[in-house]
């Protein structure tokens, strides 16, 4: 057994081990922390300051916790004693130890206006954005609900995701969870109002396309009331349907080609804006030479299928070619050759909103057309009618639970795959911000 003065020595060699450790690792960190404000002129310089000691600083703290607990576990007084002499000096840094993880991490949090913030949630399969680069959440929250809406494109449809919506955002603030069932998973109460609230966008768009499309429950209100539907191409009925999807293919293959057109080429400008912004030539001339390869294309095939090809477009489409192949050069990325040809199938890709959406279409008429064809074949006034109904809703209902699924994946796929990777949304992620919170209690 150890005497106690051989004792003395190793406990104070060890809690000189521990100060000495705190004093040179997290040393380092405060004195990046120190040079920030002088050294980094901007904030891409200060983010490159806190990444140098971004990955230990953390575990540098534990020095000090360590050395703490060893001086009161050998000598009580002399940690009393210190505690109480130095006690306003050693509260400031307790504090500032304390706050300072805040000030790191909540440089990394998506901060996005209040109706966004639902959103965040489609994120969350994902590492979320690198500090300075860009945060998709805006473009999620614009384009995924607004899509959804041009694949359902139903009045009905869009009533009842509203509904389910609304009472999912009720039951969540009520505080009750969600249980699945068979399925095995539980939603927690406080994620309802957010899922009720990014349906509740994607049902509102829902009903502006079904008004635009025509479309109730199918292709019901073409032929109620029988003497003057209210939806009816031409003049046959009280509201002239706008856009005849499942006759009329060429405004909405327009529609959907023009918003791949926009979210690739919207990719690529982005890609060369934070190029510039972080003063990275290889990513700044890969945007801008897909971007004028891609826009030169377009102007291309657009002018060709419209047999106006002239020597102005061959012109411009030329140029826009040629600065092209200059971003190929200064980038470094010969790879562009190819991602041009695969981006151009990127736009092409959109039409699965049209594609799809004019299945669903299609489905919910078939359900309509056998209600109206029970309600016929019965030839019973009231039998006839109710069963008619009853048919069509057992359709269309089954239509929606069968395509629900593809129904969402298809816009959030847009995203996730043609859109997302033209601006390295994969290649540089970042740490989810986790705020202090009270395990067992509130956060």
């Amino acid at each position: 057994m150890l005497d106690y003065d051989t004792l003395k020595i190793i406990w104070w060699i060890l809690v000189a081990v521990l100060l000495i450790g705190f004093a040179l690792t997290d040393g380092h960190d405060m004195g990046g922390g120190i040079l920030l404000p002088f050294l980094g002129k901007n904030d891409e310089e200060r983010r490159t300051i806190i990444n140098v000691f971004a990955p230990h600083w953390d575990g540098n703290q534990v020095w000090l916790v360590t050395g703490g607990a060893a001086l009161f576990a050998a000598w009580p007084p002399v940690y009393a004693a210190a505690f109480s002499t130095f006690y306003l000096v050693l509260l400031a840094t307790l504090w500032a130890l304390l706050l300072r993880p805040g000030g790191f991490e909540y440089r990394s949090k998506l901060d996005n206006p209040g109706w966004m913030r639902p959103f965040q949630g489609l994120l969350a399969l994902f590492a979320p954005p690198r500090y300075g680069n860009f945060d998709p959440t805006w473009t999620l929250a614009t384009f995924f609900p607004l899509f959804f809406g041009i694949v359902v494109g139903d009045i009905a449809y869009g009533l009842i995701f509203l509904a389910f919506g609304l009472w999912l955002r009720r039951r969540g603030k009520n505080g009750k969870n969600l249980d699945l069932g068979p399925l095995g998973i539980v939603i927690p109460a406080r994620n309802l109002p957010g899922i009720g609230t990014v349906i509740n966008w994607a049902a509102a768009w829902t009903i502006v396309w079904g008004a635009v499309y025509g479309e109730f429950w199918g292709n019901f209100l073409e032929h109620w009331p029988h003497d003057r539907p209210i939806f009816y191409p031409g003049d046959k009925g009280i509201f002239e349907i706008l856009l005849f999807r499942v006759e009329q293919f060429t405004p909405l293959l327009i529609i959907t080609l023009g918003f791949g057109v926009l979210q690739v080429l919207l990719g690529w400008a982005i890609r060369a804006y934070y190029g510039w912004k972080h003063q990275d030539a290889k990513h700044l001339w890969e945007g801008i030479g897909m971007f004028s390869g891609l826009v030169g294309v377009v102007v291309f095939a657009t002018a060709y299928l419209n047999g106006a090809l002239g020597p102005a477009v061959l012109t411009v489409s030329g140029l826009l070619l040629a600065v092209f192949l200059l971003g190929v050069v200064l980038s470094g990325i010969p790879l562009m050759l190819v991602e041009l040809i695969s981006n151009s199938g990127n736009i092409l890709s959109y039409l699965r909103l049209f594609a799809v959406g004019l299945s669903a279409a299609l489905v919910a008429n078939l359900g309509t057309d056998a209600g109206f064809a029970m309600n016929e074949a019965i030839a019973v006034p009231v039998l006839g009618e109710i069963l008619g109904i009853v048919v069509a809703v057992v359709i269309n209902l089954l239509a929606v639970i069968l395509t629900l699924v593809g129904h969402t994946l298809q816009p959030l796929r847009l995203q996730y795959v043609e859109f997302f990777t033209k601006f390295g949304f994969y290649e540089e992620s970042g740490r989810a911000y986790q705020p202090f919170r009270l395990h067992g209690g509130k956060a």
